[in-house]
């Protein structure tokens, strides 16, 4: 049975709670901090190579941003940042992942740090299926500001998980929005096509990585709506995610992509949604 990635992982299990490093067995909240981390908190995802959190600036300063959105008081980014450096030493975790998780809605704010296993990567590529489950759209705060609580997304991963190995999640209007955690594009003719943040998806660190990356080679890249039809006749795909780094996918609702003779895609995990 292959590791779990939502699974707290690393010996000795230790977590920050509260303000304090704690063994994960002796992790607990009091029912006054609890309700509000539950209900109303924000996520932040980071890749760890070799023991060193990935790209952690670009999530803090997300993460930041986010806060503004909510009207919340910016982080103390230092304590964040330390906390993030010392749990993969602190769980002896060389390759993995790290779950953030903060809310600063009252004079107290809550902190929740503690370690991922590495998920094992999809052999010969993933398979994408679209799922009922519309994305929240352009006027919601669920996917641009990465709110902890994702119902709508666990949904779609369990309605899609026995057919494919990802999710593809429409916008109320019926455009390509995201993949279940991970961003989308699409290469056509030279051109990568991925939807743009104003459709209200999550300005992912890798998305913003692999943009940058593709722009440094040969393809032309133009972040612009994308339906159904153009990820089934696309010669590539490919998903974005910050624990999963660049994936390939080769189909779309049973749909096989691109001709036998398309160029090779951009090498590289860029890990860092």
């Amino acid at each position: 049975m292959k590791p779990s990635p939502w699974k707290p992982a690393g010996k000795p299990d230790s977590v920050w709670v509260d303000g304090r490093w704690v063994p994960l067995s002796h992790a607990t909240l009091g029912l006054e901090r609890w309700q509000p981390w539950s209900s109303l908190s924000l996520a932040e995802s980071v890749a760890v190579e070799r023991g060193v959190p990935l790209h952690l600036g670009l999530h803090l300063e997300r993460l930041a941003t986010a806060c503004r959105a909510m009207g919340w008081p910016d982080p103390d980014r230092r304590v964040l940042s330390a906390v993030a450096r010392q749990l993969p030493v602190r769980n002896r975790l060389r390759r993995g992942g790290l779950r953030l998780r903060w809310w600063g809605g009252r004079s107290r704010p809550l902190f929740l740090a503690f370690g991922l296993q590495a998920a094992a990567p999809a052999a010969g590529g993933l398979r994408l299926m679209t799922s009922a489950v519309r994305h929240y759209g352009a006027d919601s705060l669920n996917g641009r500001a990465k709110l902890g609580q994702m119902l709508p997304n666990w949904l779609a991963r369990a309605e899609i998980e026995a057919y494919a190995e990802d999710g593809l999640r429409l916008t109320p209007e019926g455009l390509v929005a995201e993949a279940v955690w991970s961003n989308i594009f699409a290469l056509k003719r030279g051109v990568v096509r991925t939807p743009p943040l104003g459709s209200g998806i999550l300005d992912g660190v890798a998305r913003t990585r692999f943009i940058a990356k593709l722009r440094r080679g040969p393809w032309e890249v133009r972040e612009e709506p994308l339906t159904r039809y153009d990820l089934w006749t696309a010669d590539r795909v490919w998903l974005s995610s910050s624990l999963r780094g660049i994936l390939e996918v080769v189909s779309v609702d049973g749909r096989t992509l691109g001709p036998d003779d398309i160029l090779p895609g951009p090498a590289g995990s860029g890990k860092g949604k």
